[in-house]
């Protein structure tokens, strides 16, 4: 292991989800771990590491970003996404991109390729083209449960804001590298039964996703709930006034139900390499990998 300082921390939704469905899912947020962890020890950057974090969160049908999307009110998917170099202070996001994958990977390359921070619709559909992106009909982005799932809502007539409260998904990570960077990453399929061209959270930084020179933050929820409070800049502050990651989580959490409707959970990391987690949905995907306590996936 290496003695420097080095943390990974992912989230995989907040929200209603069952017990069945968490024991279900829970060893994929080990595996992923188990496959990123390695990096950062191996001293690759942390922007690099959050990304194939999230790609692989992108690639799994059990979660709500990538394949496994929410289906829109129309029956498409669109699709949200932020990343975050705290050296630099540097990010971009994506929103509402149809026909890809890994909109984490646009998101990079609208960073890295691009002097613009958020690039939607139809032209970030066109630069994903441009960038030599494959581009994928819906059917390969939807599993049959986000289907059934939007058939019966739309069925029982709800609207986006029926939901409110029963919300979730969204997946993200956070790492500090052995060169003592930050980086963040979010990215997210939205919410089942949003109107075409609805942005959330996971496409603006500083309410899903942000990163600085103290810490990295990843957000998941409710997205106009998270949009409303800053929750990733104020948990970001917390840290510099000299909160610990928990502390920080804890707290914008707490912020996040006592001023909006919905439920959001948080995971922070600082550029000690202390870790938190936080949520106050029935439950959160999450876990963390340090050189002192390898990888751990909470109950």
């Amino acid at each position: 292991m290496s003695e420097k300082a080095i943390a990974l921390v992912v989230q995989g939704g907040a929200g209603p989800i069952s017990v069945d469905s968490y024991t279900k899912n829970r060893p994929a947020i080990g595996d992923i771990l188990r496959k990123t962890a390695p990096m950062l020890v191996e001293g690759a950057a942390a922007l690099r590491v959050v990304e194939e974090a999230v790609r692989l969160f992108e690639e799994h049908p059990s979660f709500n970003a990538g394949i496994g999307s929410s289906l829109r009110y129309d029956g498409s998917i669109q699709q949200d996404a932020t990343i975050m170099d705290g050296a630099s202070g540097r990010g971009a996001g994506v929103g509402a991109v149809k026909g890809i994958i890994h909109a984490i990977t646009l998101a990079r390359y609208v960073l890295e390729r691009t002097p613009h921070v958020l690039m939607v619709g139809e032209w970030a559909t066109e630069f994903a083209r441009d960038c030599g992106m494959e581009m994928v009909p819906d059917e390969r982005l939807i599993v049959p449960e986000r289907r059934e799932l939007w058939k019966r809502k739309l069925a029982a007539k709800e609207t986006p804001d029926d939901q409110v409260l029963s919300s979730g998904g969204t997946v993200g990570a956070v790492a500090l590298d052995t060169e003592g960077r930050l980086a963040a990453a979010t990215s997210t399929g939205g919410m089942v039964l949003s109107l075409p061209g609805r942005v959330g959270d996971s496409a603006i930084l500083g309410a899903g996703t942000w990163a600085d020179a103290h810490s990295a933050v990843s957000c998941t929820g409710v997205g106009e709930s998270i949009m409303l409070v800053l929750m990733a800049k104020v948990c970001a502050d917390a840290v510099i006034s000299g909160m610990s990651p928990q502390e920080a989580a804890d707290l914008v959490v707490r912020i996040q139900g006592e001023k909006t409707p919905g439920t959001s959970g948080a995971i922070v990391v600082d550029k000690k390499g202390a870790v938190g987690l936080a949520h106050n949905s029935a439950n959160m995907y999450r876990g963390y990998f340090t050189p002192e306590e390898g990888v751990v996936v909470p109950n």
